[in-house]
């Protein structure tokens, strides 16, 4: 492309899902966004069929994520496993008890937590694979266009070094439950093949003409 770097989102990916021991079933989260979809896509690259589960607050309103994820993995013929979660005040009250046991302490990473350990308690494999924390290498949240503009490296080397302390995207709390649960949850998107991939790349390079283009343009 006119010798412009553009990361190999799709070789850091499929690097990290080879790792996975033959023969050993995997989960994967699936949503309507396109970081659990080239996920989705990058494990059958490597010839790995998931189980994918969504989960969805109210039986009898669909979320728009809920229904694209069904309707996406009917579409390819892949096992999907829908995940309601607790609604009344006496459940939500014992979910957070149960998270506040896990290490979570904040707003955000009770909201964000919750709906993820209600589906690790259904999922089945002992692998568990999602798109979470792509967008950390793109800096599109408001906090980075605001206060890093310009300084995308900077924004990624806070955002890995959020990520090795186990605070960003929840690692540490997400890890907590797996292993109550029995479970390895795996980190595709943040492994030391993605972070070469993505240094050197400039803001315009990954998100021109759309955001995340650079997901766009490998899948």
């Amino acid at each position: 492309m006119n010798g412009v770097k553009k990361p190999d989102i799709r070789k850091a990916l499929c690097k990290e899902f080879k790792k996975i021991p033959k023969g050993k079933s995997v989960a994967l989260l699936l949503s309507a966004g396109m970081d659990s979809h080239a996920t989705l896509l990058a494990l059958q690259d490597v010839e790995i069929t998931p189980h994918c589960y969504s989960f969805m607050v109210d039986r009898g309103k669909l979320s728009t994520d809920f229904k694209y994820a069904n309707f996406k993995a009917k579409k390819l013929g892949i096992k999907f496993t829908p995940v309601f979660l607790p609604h009344t005040q006496t459940d939500i009250v014992s979910r957070i008890v149960e998270l506040v046991y896990h290490g979570a302490k904040t707003k955000t990473e009770f909201e964000c937590s919750l709906p993820v350990m209600e589906t690790i308690k259904v999922i089945q494999e002992p692998y568990i694979v999602t798109g979470h924390g792509a967008g950390g290498h793109f800096a599109i949240t408001k906090k980075a266009m605001i206060h890093f503009e310009g300084k995308i490296e900077q924004w990624r080397s806070l955002v890995y070094k959020k990520f090795n302390a186990g605070t960003y995207v929840q690692r540490a709390i997400l890890e907590s439950i797996c292993k109550t649960h029995n479970k390895t949850f795996l980190w595709p998107w943040f492994s030391s093949c993605m972070q070469k991939e993505f240094s050197g790349t400039t803001w315009d390079q990954i998100n021109r003409p759309k955001k995340k283009q650079a997901i766009i343009d490998n899948f």
